[in-house]
């Protein structure tokens, strides 16, 4: 074959196809709910972080609102009024179902419950505001503690607080202390002859005198949250002890298998009954409690995210108890397995999945966990400390921990504890190095982790790192820092004003996902960054990338997304001449360390310009998949394509062009560290 001369070369970056959309995906569901209610056939849900959400369907789809922003404590609405209360704004109101909102005059408070009562609105938080014409107007009146639960009964107003319960006859202007010894109310509600009280230290109480005496109705270990009477049956939710059920008026309770989760809401619906929980975000029961069944509300928190083979792996948990999900379809399609730890970070090596797991239910079960079958069976380590950070240098997988990094040569067998830090959030390594991330700076290791040494990046969070030969990325509270020589010299980029929680590279091309500042990108080793938050929602956190089959996926606070690039996955030159044939070259240098360039051909045998599609992927000795440089459409051509191998073991791997689905040839190289 003879050889093409490139005279003139379009050096093409990788991109995000102006056309392509970010998606998100399904089956990872959930969110902190807060408050539920109803209004006609719209359902509302008060959450933590995302704002007010809403639901046409009875629950079975929830979309945001235009108060999408911040947190909201509770909600209510009454004829065309809908309120929320936030954690920090006060009340706003929306007269148009949530389409837009209007700050009161009740601002830089946090309002906790909301009542109404004809006319009236009462709002309580920390402080009590009232207004008489639908909260349009309003007026502060007496509050006595923090204002947890207000409630309408017959000719009484009460105040539930964290100092007792106060009742109110002439519509809350002025109030009496009814019972100072119960003085830890979460929730009043109303049961007929009876009010409902759910408490922290008390468990579920009841009172026939409004209020001035209380009686146990059992659960008196719990922290009640709310509770819901229906009929003859009556469900609390407790914090962290999920959801229990009574079926004769408080006697006997049955807990729910929902456990590890705290319940802040309970509302009937339409024969059905709505629980807002603090990580899955509202269920549905159609049986009294009984059972209970996950809505689409798409917002839960994904920590981290790894690709392996054919499959993607995503990790989403809150507050000791988590669930691991998987993807066969480029993370379109996300399935639970059977791992319902915290997971903090992923790695792969090989066979081998490893999950840190930083929180669980019990301390004994933190700790690295390893899959040899992609997530269906897990094996637990011999390292029991709380795991943030996971990496793999060559065959070494490093641990950080809450205050150490730890390494094992022998797949988790063993481990041996290096440095002594503050947490360790992120780990990154090339040929020379491995870097941590930690909350007092960044540190180097030259020799795998037996000494340690901090440069200039120090007393601020790193929480991210990133390495690309020897180009570094730090991400932290200052932003990102680069070092263009392996560490030892930084510069700050242009990306100073966001906290950076993730850093990813692929194809020289570095991806950045900020906390509430949503995703950017830079193709020239970050002396400029991109906006990537087309379509995403408002205040985006990323804390995770990874690639797949073309797909760029990122884990988020509103749980997974996914883009597709144009195809081009790595730094090209195309020569503008155009070849006859298909042609795969060999791989040069070869061996290599850590980066190779292919260089491939492509005819005119559809249109004037190119193939439908062109695929070129590394594969393993094993013949499993290792990475993809290429899948998309290019023009007629011959291409260069850069792989960087910096986080691959040593080996012999195999590339394999493919055009419109047929393997045109395929190729050997070694990489040899």
């Amino acid at each position: 074959m003879r050889k093409i001369l490139l005279i003139s070369c379009l050096l093409l970056a990788i991109q995000i196809n102006t056309s392509a959309q970010w998606q998100q995906g399904n089956g990872i569901y959930g969110g902190f709910v807060r408050a539920i209610a109803t209004n006609g056939s719209t359902l509302y849900a008060a959450t933590m972080y995302s704002g007010l959400y809403k639901s046409t369907d009875n629950g079975l789809s929830w979309s945001q609102t235009s108060l999408n922003n911040e947190s909201i404590y509770s909600v209510a609405a009454n004829g065309n009024y809908v309120y929320a209360g936030t954690a920090e704004h006060g009340i706003k109101i929306s007269t148009n179902n949530g389409s837009n909102w209007i700050q009161t005059s009740v601002n830089n408070l946090y309002i906790f419950s909301i009542a109404i009562k004809n006319n009236y609105v009462f709002a309580g938080g920390n402080g009590f505001y009232i207004s008489t014409d639908y909260g349009l107007n309003w007026t502060q009146g007496q509050s006595f503690y923090e204002i947890h639960s207000l409630l309408v009964k017959d000719e009484y107003l009460f105040q539930g607080t964290g100092g007792g319960t106060f009742r109110s006859s002439n519509n809350g202007a002025n109030w009496i202390p009814v019972n100072y010894y119960i003085s830890d109310i979460n929730t009043l509600v109303d049961y007929g002859s009876r009010i409902l009280a759910g408490t922290n230290t008390h468990g579920l109480l009841y009172s026939t005198n409004y209020c001035e005496n209380w009686i146990p109705l059992g659960l008196i270990d719990k922290n009640v949250n709310s509770v819901i009477p229906i009929d003859n049956n009556i469900i609390a939710g407790t914090n962290y002890s999920g959801l229990f059920v009574s079926t004769n008026n408080g006697l006997n309770w049955t807990q729910n298998n929902i456990n590890y989760n705290s319940f802040y809401a309970l509302l009937p619906v339409n024969n059905t009954i709505l629980a807002g929980s603090s990580q899955l975000g509202v269920l549905k029961s159609s049986n009294n409690g009984q059972n209970w069944v996950q809505t689409s509300m798409n917002f839960r928190t994904v920590n981290s995210i790894v690709s392996k083979d054919n499959y993607m792996f995503a990790a989403s948990g809150l507050s000791f108890i988590g669930a691991t999900y998987r993807s066969s379809d480029y993370g379109a399609n996300w399935y639970p397995l059977n791992f319902d730890y915290d997971v903090s970070s992923f790695a792969v090596n090989g066979n081998n999945l490893y999950a840190g797991v930083w929180a669980s239910d019990t301390f004994s079960h933190v700790g690295v966990y390893i899959s040899t079958n992609n997530g269906i069976n897990w094996s637990k380590t011999a390292l029991s400390t709380p795991v943030h950070s996971l990496k793999i240098k060559g065959n070494d997988v490093f641990a950080g921990d809450y205050h150490q990094v730890n390494r094992s040569t022998n797949n988790g067998v063993n481990w041996i504890s290096t440095g002594q830090f503050q947490s360790v959030y992120s780990l990154a390594a090339n040929n020379s190095n491995v870097f941590a991330g930690t909350s007092t700076g960044l540190f180097i290791s030259s020799n795998n982790g037996t000494n340690w040494s901090q440069p200039v990046l120090n007393n601020q969070y790193i929480w991210a790192i990133a390495a690309n030969n020897n180009i570094i990325y730090a991400g932290g509270s200052t932003g990102i820092s680069i070092s263009y020589d392996n560490g030892q010299n930084w510069i700050s980029t242009s990306l100073t004003k966001q906290r950076v929680k993730s850093l990813y590279v692929y194809s020289n091309t570095v991806f950045a996902g900020t906390e509430s500042h949503g995703i950017y990108y830079s193709t020239n080793n970050g002396i400029n960054w991109i906006s990537l938050n087309n379509d995403l929602p408002p205040n985006l956190s990323a804390y995770s990338f990874s690639v797949n089959n073309g797909y760029l996926v990122t884990g988020t606070n509103y749980s997974v997304w996914r883009i597709l690039f144009n195809g081009i996955t790595g730094n090209i030159n195309t020569n503008n001449k155009i070849p006859e044939n298909f042609s795969l070259s060999q791989n040069y240098p070869n061996p290599f360390n850590p980066s190779t360039h292919i260089s491939f051909s492509i005819p005119p045998i559809r249109g004037a310009r190119g193939v439908e599609h062109v695929v070129l992927k590394i594969y393993d000795i094993t013949g499993r998949e290792a990475a993809t440089l290429i899948n998309g459409n290019l023009e007629a051509g011959t291409h260069e394509v850069e792989w960087n191998a910096g986080d691959f073991a040593s080996g012999v791997y195999f590339y394999s062009l493919i055009a419109d689905g047929v393997v045109i040839d395929t190729k050997k190289l070694i990489l040899l560290k």
